[in-house]
């Protein structure tokens, strides 16, 4: 701990202006043009080949980067010149913890200006201890993007998936309406005015912001109304939702009886129909089912699926073991991406710890074991 400092940032670096890239820019150059958002063009000169940590001098100013190749930056984007006693790749680290906003000199556009950066006090160690702490945090990066990749990689091979299993031409199946499968309601909303519906809720209600892009749930997040609160409104288990209004196509699967506002539309299996359907199939399947939703709404005020057309949206239907054996291959592939960002959700957070205790130099750095590098490699 006695190996930490405290300096102004100017004691670390140079914060210097970019330039306007009109002159520069080309089409197929080798180096980045970067503005706040990250790249917007490219060129063959640079104003900078050195590893450098770049901020915004307006507009965004709170999400810093790092570049360890040439590259060219506009002048709403401060780039940096770091003197040799300390790391970049550290330097970077340490702006993610800081708050921007708190240096804000407009009251409109945020900006920052180079002597107010330069002038920020921070805590910083030796060489040696920046070494450590970069390692450690470069480690738990590329174990997160490692995992996100991986669940990217995951994600495209399910959707081949479903579009082998659920396009093939080649599978039998009768062609059948959603109206023959299910019956339609729309959800509800109990009186917010009345704290008996809510204090003391067991049954899930669910809004837009509970459900997830890819048809999982947040549980999280969901609020939760009594039994006298639903007036017999409730769905049951093994019902599907779908977002029907405003937002378009956002779809789960439901766990527990439940209610949800008035955006979804439930569906509940018949209970005589005469053709069988797995559900865990038709949520699978509902992927597709979102995409046609979305393509299928009014032309003018708050948007909405044409009901008429949704009831009466055909789909092939193959026999029921069938049905089976296809939803347990998706299932299968859907738990694998599920655990790779329940992997990466748990790095992430380990990370955050590992950043802001690490920067912060409360956290002993002894205790943790690096694997020494190959030095042949």
């Amino acid at each position: 701990m006695n190996s930490w400092k405290i300096i102004k940032l100017g004691d670390a670096l140079k914060v210097k202006s970019g330039r306007n890239q009109k002159a520069v820019e080309c089409k197929d150059g080798k180096y980045q043009i970067l503005g706040t958002g990250g790249e917007i063009g490219r060129t063959n000169s640079y104003l900078c080949d050195r590893p450098s940590v770049l901020v915004g001098r307006k507009g965004t100013i709170d999400r810093p980067m790092y570049k360890d190749e040439p590259f060219w930056t506009v002048d709403t984007l401060f780039y940096t010149e770091i003197r040799d006693t300390f790391l970049p790749k550290y330097i970077y680290y340490l702006f993610t913890t800081i708050n921007w906003r708190r240096y804000n000199e407009a009251s409109g556009v945020p900006s920052l200006s180079a002597s107010i950066i330069e002038g920020i006090k921070v805590r910083v160690p030796d060489l040696e201890v920046q070494q450590k702490i970069v390692e450690v945090l470069d480690s738990a990066a590329l174990l997160y993007n490692y995992y996100v990749e991986q669940s990217k990689i995951e994600t495209q091979k399910l959707k081949a998936l479903k579009y082998e299993l659920f396009y093939n031409t080649n599978k039998a199946g009768d062609v059948v309406k959603l109206k023959d499968l299910f019956v339609f309601k729309t959800g509800y909303t109990p009186s917010k005015n009345n704290a008996a519906y809510w204090d003391g809720g067991t049954i899930p209600w669910f809004r837009m912001e509970d459900i997830r892009k890819n048809g999982r749930i947040l549980n999280d997040s969901i609020q939760h109304v009594t039994r006298a609160a639903i007036k017999g409104k409730t769905f049951p288990a093994n019902s599907i939702i779908m977002s029907t209004t405003a937002t378009i196509g956002e779809y789960a699967l439901l766990t527990s009886d439940s209610l949800a506002n008035q955006r979804f539309t439930f569906l509940t299996r018949k209970a005589n129909c005469c053709r069988r359907i797995d559900i865990t199939y038709f949520y699978h399947y509902c992927s597709i089912l979102s995409e046609w939703c979305k393509r299928n709404v009014n032309s003018g005020g708050l948007l909405a699926v044409d009901m008429k057309a949704f009831e009466n949206y055909k789909m092939k239907l193959p026999a029921i073991d069938e049905q089976e054996k296809i939803a347990k291959i998706l299932s299968m592939q859907e738990q694998k991406i599920d655990y790779l960002n329940k992997m990466a959700n748990c790095v992430q957070k380990q990370y955050k710890y590992l950043l802001n205790h690490l920067i912060n130099g409360d956290l002993d750095l002894s205790r943790i074991q690096l694997e020494e590098k190959d030095k042949s490699c």
